[in-house]
Protein backbone atom coordinates (compact mmCIF):
# COMPACT_ATOMS: atom_id res chain seq x y z
CA UNK A 1 0.00 0.00 0.00
CA UNK A 2 2.97 2.70 0.95
CA UNK A 3 5.09 1.84 -2.03
CA UNK A 4 1.38 2.00 -4.30
CA UNK A 5 1.15 5.65 -2.44
CA UNK A 6 4.71 6.96 -2.59
CA UNK A 7 4.85 6.16 -6.23
CA UNK A 8 0.97 7.55 -7.49
CA UNK A 9 1.99 10.71 -5.65
CA UNK A 10 5.43 11.18 -7.11
CA UNK A 11 4.04 10.67 -10.78
CA UNK A 12 1.68 13.42 -10.55
CA UNK A 13 4.57 16.13 -9.68
CA UNK A 14 5.70 16.81 -12.98
CA UNK A 15 7.99 20.17 -11.50
CA UNK A 16 10.01 17.35 -9.07
CA UNK A 17 12.66 16.37 -11.34
CA UNK A 18 13.69 20.08 -12.21
CA UNK A 19 13.10 21.03 -8.28
CA UNK A 20 15.45 18.29 -7.06
CA UNK A 21 18.54 19.39 -10.23
CA UNK A 22 18.53 23.24 -9.50
CA UNK A 23 18.27 22.59 -5.96
CA UNK A 24 21.60 20.66 -5.83
CA UNK A 25 23.18 22.08 -9.01
CA UNK A 26 21.83 26.01 -7.17
CA UNK A 27 21.19 26.64 -11.02
CA UNK A 28 17.90 28.50 -12.15
CA UNK A 29 15.86 26.53 -14.24
CA UNK A 30 16.01 28.67 -17.32
CA UNK A 31 19.88 26.77 -17.57
CA UNK A 32 18.24 22.92 -18.38
CA UNK A 33 15.58 25.08 -20.78
CA UNK A 34 17.31 23.68 -23.68
CA UNK A 35 17.22 27.98 -24.74
CA UNK A 36 19.27 29.14 -22.34
CA UNK A 37 22.47 31.43 -23.15
CA UNK A 38 24.19 31.00 -19.97
CA UNK A 39 27.25 28.78 -20.92
CA UNK A 40 28.66 28.78 -17.78
CA UNK A 41 25.72 27.29 -15.88
CA UNK A 42 25.61 24.98 -18.72
CA UNK A 43 28.71 23.37 -18.38
CA UNK A 44 28.20 23.72 -14.61
CA UNK A 45 25.35 21.00 -15.49
CA UNK A 46 26.87 18.82 -17.66
CA UNK A 47 30.22 18.84 -16.47
CA UNK A 48 30.23 19.53 -12.92
CA UNK A 49 32.91 20.87 -11.20
CA UNK A 50 36.55 20.03 -10.61
CA UNK A 51 38.11 19.35 -6.99
CA UNK A 52 39.23 23.23 -7.02
CA UNK A 53 35.82 24.37 -7.36
CA UNK A 54 36.08 25.34 -10.86
CA UNK A 55 34.16 24.35 -14.54
CA UNK A 56 35.25 20.81 -15.84
CA UNK A 57 36.72 22.72 -18.58
CA UNK A 58 38.41 19.25 -19.40
CA UNK A 59 35.84 17.14 -19.73
CA UNK A 60 33.57 19.84 -21.86
CA UNK A 61 36.07 20.11 -24.58
CA UNK A 62 36.76 16.27 -24.77
CA UNK A 63 33.03 15.69 -24.90
CA UNK A 64 32.36 18.95 -27.08
CA UNK A 65 34.88 17.88 -29.52
CA UNK A 66 36.94 21.27 -29.03
CA UNK A 67 40.63 22.08 -27.22
CA UNK A 68 40.28 22.89 -23.29
CA UNK A 69 41.40 26.91 -23.82
CA UNK A 70 38.34 27.31 -26.53
CA UNK A 71 36.08 26.42 -23.69
CA UNK A 72 38.18 28.37 -21.03
CA UNK A 73 37.64 31.48 -23.54
CA UNK A 74 33.30 30.72 -23.57
CA UNK A 75 33.67 31.37 -19.74
CA UNK A 76 36.45 33.80 -19.33
CA UNK A 77 36.09 37.00 -17.76
CA UNK A 78 36.26 40.80 -19.67
CA UNK A 79 39.76 40.96 -18.60
CA UNK A 80 40.58 37.84 -20.54
CA UNK A 81 40.36 37.11 -24.08
CA UNK A 82 36.35 35.95 -24.39
CA UNK A 83 34.75 34.06 -27.14
CA UNK A 84 30.66 33.09 -27.61
CA UNK A 85 30.63 29.71 -28.48
CA UNK A 86 29.86 28.69 -32.31
CA UNK A 87 25.91 28.43 -32.95
CA UNK A 88 26.83 24.93 -33.63
CA UNK A 89 28.46 24.24 -30.37
CA UNK A 90 26.10 26.39 -28.27
CA UNK A 91 23.47 24.48 -29.46
CA UNK A 92 24.85 20.92 -28.94
CA UNK A 93 25.69 22.00 -25.15
CA UNK A 94 22.07 23.55 -24.99
CA UNK A 95 20.77 19.91 -25.26
CA UNK A 96 23.02 18.61 -23.40
CA UNK A 97 21.79 20.87 -20.69
CA UNK A 98 18.34 20.38 -21.27
CA UNK A 99 19.17 16.30 -20.83
CA UNK A 100 21.32 16.63 -17.63
CA UNK A 101 18.72 15.97 -15.25
CA UNK A 102 17.81 12.54 -16.68
CA UNK A 103 21.64 11.63 -17.42
CA UNK A 104 23.76 9.70 -14.48
CA UNK A 105 26.35 12.17 -15.68
CA UNK A 106 24.68 15.17 -15.12
CA UNK A 107 22.99 14.47 -11.92
CA UNK A 108 26.87 13.38 -10.65
CA UNK A 109 27.38 17.21 -12.10
CA UNK A 110 24.63 18.19 -9.44
CA UNK A 111 25.73 16.27 -6.46
CA UNK A 112 29.47 17.53 -7.40
CA UNK A 113 28.41 21.29 -7.33
CA UNK A 114 26.13 20.58 -4.03
CA UNK A 115 28.97 19.26 -2.23
CA UNK A 116 31.51 21.67 -2.76
CA UNK A 117 28.80 24.47 -1.66
CA UNK A 118 29.24 26.06 1.98
CA UNK A 119 26.69 23.71 3.26
CA UNK A 120 27.63 20.80 1.17
CA UNK A 121 31.01 20.73 3.17
CA UNK A 122 29.29 21.31 6.21
CA UNK A 123 26.78 18.46 5.63
CA UNK A 124 29.99 15.94 5.26
CA UNK A 125 31.06 16.44 8.84
CA UNK A 126 28.19 17.48 11.16
CA UNK A 127 24.83 16.44 12.12
CA UNK A 128 22.06 19.30 10.27
CA UNK A 129 18.65 18.76 8.84
CA UNK A 130 17.15 18.40 5.71
CA UNK A 131 14.26 20.77 5.33
CA UNK A 132 11.91 19.43 2.62
CA UNK A 133 9.46 21.91 0.89
CA UNK A 134 6.19 21.04 -0.64
CA UNK A 135 3.05 19.82 -0.24
CA UNK A 136 2.68 16.80 2.15
CA UNK A 137 1.87 14.63 5.29
CA UNK A 138 0.48 11.44 6.70
CA UNK A 139 -1.68 9.04 4.46
CA UNK A 140 -2.77 6.74 6.44
CA UNK A 141 -5.52 4.24 6.52
CA UNK A 142 -7.11 3.20 9.93
CA UNK A 143 -9.84 0.71 10.54
CA UNK A 144 -10.81 0.90 6.99
CA UNK A 145 -10.83 4.69 6.32
CA UNK A 146 -8.22 6.63 4.48
CA UNK A 147 -7.09 9.65 6.45
CA UNK A 148 -5.00 12.46 4.56
CA UNK A 149 -3.58 15.09 5.76
CA UNK A 150 -1.52 16.77 3.42
CA UNK A 151 -0.85 21.14 2.98
CA UNK A 152 2.19 23.15 1.63
CA UNK A 153 4.97 22.93 4.66
CA UNK A 154 8.71 22.27 4.67
CA UNK A 155 9.39 19.38 6.78
CA UNK A 156 12.58 19.48 8.95
CA UNK A 157 14.16 15.77 8.77
CA UNK A 158 17.50 15.04 10.89
CA UNK A 159 20.42 14.03 9.28
CA UNK A 160 23.97 12.88 9.44
CA UNK A 161 26.88 12.51 7.22
CA UNK A 162 26.26 8.85 6.08
CA UNK A 163 22.61 9.69 5.30
CA UNK A 164 23.32 12.53 3.39
CA UNK A 165 25.77 10.54 1.64
CA UNK A 166 23.29 7.79 0.50
CA UNK A 167 20.64 10.37 -0.08
CA UNK A 168 23.34 12.20 -2.90
CA UNK A 169 23.94 8.32 -3.91
CA UNK A 170 20.29 7.72 -4.45
CA UNK A 171 19.70 10.70 -6.84
CA UNK A 172 22.94 10.27 -8.75
CA UNK A 173 22.19 7.07 -9.08
CA UNK A 174 18.54 6.79 -9.43
CA UNK A 175 17.00 10.06 -10.08
CA UNK A 176 14.29 11.71 -9.29
CA UNK A 177 12.56 8.48 -8.29
CA UNK A 178 15.20 7.05 -6.42
CA UNK A 179 15.63 10.47 -4.38
CA UNK A 180 11.48 10.56 -3.92
CA UNK A 181 12.65 6.87 -2.63
CA UNK A 182 15.34 7.62 -0.06
CA UNK A 183 12.72 10.70 1.09
CA UNK A 184 9.63 8.71 1.84
CA UNK A 185 12.03 6.05 3.65
CA UNK A 186 13.59 8.23 5.85
CA UNK A 187 10.61 10.27 6.26
CA UNK A 188 9.02 7.42 8.34
CA UNK A 189 11.83 8.43 11.02
CA UNK A 190 10.18 12.02 10.56
CA UNK A 191 6.83 10.75 11.20
CA UNK A 192 4.56 7.48 10.42
CA UNK A 193 3.24 7.31 6.65
CA UNK A 194 4.47 10.88 5.56
CA UNK A 195 4.54 10.94 1.81
CA UNK A 196 5.36 13.91 -0.46
CA UNK A 197 2.89 14.69 -2.90
CA UNK A 198 4.71 17.63 -4.39
CA UNK A 199 8.67 18.55 -3.86
CA UNK A 200 9.61 22.39 -4.84
CA UNK A 201 12.70 23.12 -2.39
CA UNK A 202 14.69 20.64 -0.45
CA UNK A 203 17.86 21.99 1.42
CA UNK A 204 20.46 21.01 4.09
CA UNK A 205 20.63 23.60 7.45
CA UNK A 206 22.70 23.29 10.22
CA UNK A 207 20.70 22.09 13.48
CA UNK A 208 19.69 25.22 14.55
CA UNK A 209 19.02 27.12 11.77
CA UNK A 210 16.12 27.26 8.98
CA UNK A 211 16.26 27.34 5.73
CA UNK A 212 16.87 30.19 3.44
CA UNK A 213 13.23 30.49 2.71
CA UNK A 214 11.93 30.66 6.25
CA UNK A 215 14.52 33.23 6.81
Amino acid sequence: MGDRIKSSLADRDPGRRGSFFGAFSGLAKDVFSGKSSDVRGMLTAVYGLTGRGHVDTRAAAKDLGVSQRTVQRWIADDSRQHNKPRRDHLSKLQGKAKRAPTTKRGRRAAVSVAKQSAKGRSSQSRKGKLNVRGRQGVFAGRDGKKNYYVRYRTAHMDVNPDQMDAMWAAYADGGDKGLSAWLHEHSQDYVDDWHFESIDGIEWSAENDMPSWER
